[in-house]
């Protein structure tokens, strides 16, 4: 068995060392250079790794992800591929635990997933596809926040921490550009408009994220993001004074998943005292099973 990761990476000099040295061990390592200016391939070489391709100049950035991802996989020859970010980095043992799964995986099985934490607040976490059978017809789809077509994820082997790259912030308007390309013809779309929500929250446009959110949930099957997008509605109608529709909000999260430890808090703090006690005594006992991210309740 022929473990290879695949990193997509632009102008990631100070993090991508740190990356690498994490999956030092895995048979192969591809690195797809979608434009770098900086000295990203420098600092790759410097680390004389014997196992890794610096692959420059192969690939013109489309504002895909998806399509970034797909022509990594192209290069790669393993069994298996990780598929790792150059911000983020796999936990000491993730390597070691990852073979020994994929040693004995069924070959029915086309998808792992990895339990994946936030590297400056680990209390966030979530599960996400990241190990892929190779020439198995599986592929990343959607040009951001992007999936896999196949997902027999199961239970998640391996730990990643999502780095925070500055370089984000030099094209901070990127992910809701290209989200918005694909509204554009897709209107209705759950999961384009629970990110979308997501994106106008944190510019702070609460009307638009309010809109998208209530979209996401009018069309959604999905049930753990029906949840989120609901507990996300609450808090903006909390913010928007609308306390009876944040309370609304919030408990038809609940209804959704009673184990909802987020929205348990948050509905305490909608309360009145003698009904908040009642919220966090049962917060206490959430597991949060069956969640979409697990958020810090700081």
């Amino acid at each position: 068995m022929k473990l290879s990761v695949a990193i997509i990476c632009k102008n990631e000099e100070k993090l991508i060392a740190r990356a690498l040295l994490s999956v030092k061990t895995a048979d192969e390592i591809v690195i797809l250079d979608t434009g770098s200016t900086d000295e990203t391939e420098c600092v790759v070489a410097s680390l004389g790794l014997p196992n890794v391709r610096f692959l420059k100049e192969l690939y013109t950035w489309k504002d895909d992800f998806s399509d970034a991802r797909n022509a990594s996989l192209s290069h790669c020859t393993g069994d298996w591929v990780l598929c790792l970010d150059a911000d983020d980095f796999m936990s000491e043992t993730s390597v070691s635990e990852i073979r020994s799964t994929l040693e004995a995986a069924p070959w029915s099985r086309r998808t792992y997933s990895c339990l994946i934490s936030d590297e400056g607040n680990t209390q966030y976490t979530y599960v996400y596809p990241k190990i892929i059978r190779l020439n198995a017809g599986v592929k990343f789809t959607g040009a951001c926040h992007e999936g896999t077509n196949i997902n027999d994820m199961g239970a998640p082997v391996g730990r990643m921490f999502l780095g925070h790259s500055e370089n984000h912030n030099t094209d901070p308007n990127r992910v809701l550009r290209i989200l918005s390309k694909e509204l554009a013809s897709n209107p209705l779309a759950p999961r384009l408009n629970y990110y979308a929500g997501r994106e106008h929250l944190h510019s702070k446009n609460y009307l638009a994220a309010v809109h998208h959110f209530e979209l996401c949930i009018k069309h959604s099957s999905h049930l753990a993001e029906r949840a989120d997008a609901y507990l996300y509605l609450s808090k903006l109608y909390s913010h928007l004074k609308r306390s009876d529709d944040a309370r609304t909000a919030c408990s038809q999260a609940l209804v959704i998943n009673a184990n909802f430890k987020e929205a348990l808090i948050f509905m305490s703090k909608l309360s009145f005292e003698h009904n908040a006690r009642q919220w966090r005594a049962m917060a206490e006992l959430a597991t949060n099973e069956g969640v979409l991210f697990a958020r810090s309740l700081a």
